[in-house]
């Protein structure tokens, strides 16, 4: 670095030369030091694309377990109200862990001791089984957010157009303010929309 500076002869025309050492130190810096978080340092441009999507993904995943954990934490909550992200976020990432058990039991089925089927086949069941209440306990809340008692819920025993119902009252946006199950989740007022 020293080479660079000393070798500038400060003149009128020099000025220029000067601004373009200037350039290549403060490049020279910002290679060295692009890991500083932000302050004196930037980060390097090319590098800045990288933080970026990863701290999105960082960011969506914290959401997403968010939502999830909430539902185990109102493992029998049937009270209050759900949003449809609450709703979805759990729904979806149930199906997702289920899918992974459906490829695993299906891959060890070819086990030759069949062991480890039988193993993951056990952890499964006992997950799907410890998931049957939350699923209800948010669907509710889900139904309460809507304006609709629980036992609507009930419709999912007819057969395919319960179903259909079901799933149409469960996409539909939330009641806005408060209503008999408790405040918006969402925090909407009245009038406004979502």
């Amino acid at each position: 670095l020293g080479g660079i500076i000393s070798s500038t002869p400060i003149d009128a025309t020099g000025l220029h030369n000067v601004s373009e050492h200037f350039q290549r130190l403060k490049f020279v810096f910002r290679e060295e030091f692009h890991t500083f978080e932000k302050g004196a340092w930037q980060i390097h441009p090319t590098e800045r694309p990288k933080i970026r999507e990863k701290s999105r993904k960082t960011i969506l995943t914290r959401r997403i377990m968010y939502w999830y954990l909430k539902c185990w934490k109102q493992y029998v909550d049937f009270q209050g109200r759900a949003r449809r992200k609450e709703y979805w976020v759990f729904t979806l990432v149930n199906l997702i862990i289920y899918l992974l058990f459906y490829i695993l039991a299906f891959t060890m089925m070819f086990d030759s001791s069949g062991i480890l089927f039988l193993l993951i086949s056990i952890i499964f069941f006992l997950y799907t089984v410890a998931t049957i209440l939350p699923s209800i306990a948010v669907t509710v809340r889900r139904l309460h957010d809507t304006g609709r008692s629980g036992w609507w819920y009930l419709l999912n025993f007819i057969p395919l157009v319960g179903s259909i119902c079901l799933l149409v009252l469960l996409c539909l946006d939330s009641d806005p303010g408060e209503n008999q199950w408790g405040e918006n989740p969402k925090g909407i007022e009245i009038g406004k929309s979502a």
